[in-house]
């Protein structure tokens, strides 16, 4: 899966720009079946570091979508409205080493 490097919140939908040209995804909120909150490990030139990350798993989508926070400059916003989202709407979320 591609890197997403640009997440727009809208209303009823976020579109999610994927590092690969100028390709989007339009993902409806009633669509999302959980968000995963965790940290992964990235390797940046001879040396591997920690970012925060967010899954997105979408009902009929085989694999999550991935936005890391090295990749996003409002990560921490982003992950904020999402995890309120989630609480509002009943969205299973999982927290894994936060």
């Amino acid at each position: 899966m591609p890197a997403i490097v640009d997440v727009n919140l809208d209303v009823d939908h976020m579109r999610l720009t994927m590092d690969s040209g100028a390709k989007t995804h339009d993902v409806k909120y009633s669509k999302i079946d959980r968000l995963r909150f965790g940290q992964t490990a990235v390797k940046k030139l001879f040396r591997t570091s920690t970012v925060k990350m967010v899954e997105v798993h979408i009902r009929g989508v085989p694999e999550p979508y991935t936005i890391t926070s090295d990749k996003l400059k409002s990560f921490e916003q982003t992950a904020e409205y999402l995890e309120k989202f989630a609480e509002k709407n009943n969205v299973t979320i999982e927290k894994q080493g936060v």
